[in-house]
């Protein structure tokens, strides 16, 4: 199997966050087509616990969208070096807001769909970070008033298994792949 890393300018270029239903490199169907031809998988680096900000080629809007909702809290971000803009960063975001996972389901299956992949790689999602985010569930008051963190360790789990499913409901042989680098 081979893990497609650039299927989007702004990923060749800064090794960045895919933006999902974002635009993609040109001939990326045919590419696809060709690896298929010769007996071979391939799938798309296709999903980062963050959101990207903003870069020149491809403003998305996504912190200001969805970051409310998405982040962790308190907010973490992860700055970005490797060929980025200055100031180009990830604010880092938590799989119990299931509109985020909706978005990574969704991003599959169009990925999948359209590009005939056979599966994805994952980098981080299935890590499972403190957040204090009340906007989608996590965190919790004691007795004074004082917010706490939850650990989504079914909200990731339950994303995960979805993404699975989506994958397997396609191609029964599709990969599923998580790499766990934190």
């Amino acid at each position: 199997v081979v893990s497609h890393w650039g299927w989007q300018e702004p990923m060749k270029k800064y090794y960045g966050q895919p933006v999902l239903f974002g635009p993609t490199v040109p001939g990326l169907k045919e590419e696809v087509a060709e690896y298929h031809k010769h007996g071979l998988k391939i799938i798309p680096y296709l999903a980062y616990p963050a959101i990207p900000s903003d870069l020149p080629e491809m403003a998305t809007g996504m912190i200001e969208k969805y970051g409310d909702e998405w982040r962790l809290k308190p907010v973490s971000t992860t700055p970005w070096t490797y060929n980025a803009p200055e100031g180009y960063h990830f604010v880092n975001c938590c799989l119990r807001a299931r509109s985020y996972g909706d978005y990574f389901a969704a991003g599959l299956a169009w990925a999948m769909d359209t590009f005939g992949f056979d599966g994805f790689y994952s980098d981080g999602v299935a890590h499972v970070y403190a957040c204090q985010n009340q906007a989608h569930g996590c965190g919790y008051l004691d007795d004074d008033g004082n917010l706490h963190s939850t650990w989504a360790i079914f909200g990731v789990r339950e994303a995960l298994k979805r993404m699975y499913r989506i994958v397997k409901s396609r191609q029964p042989d599709g990969y599923v792949v998580n790499h766990a680098s934190f």
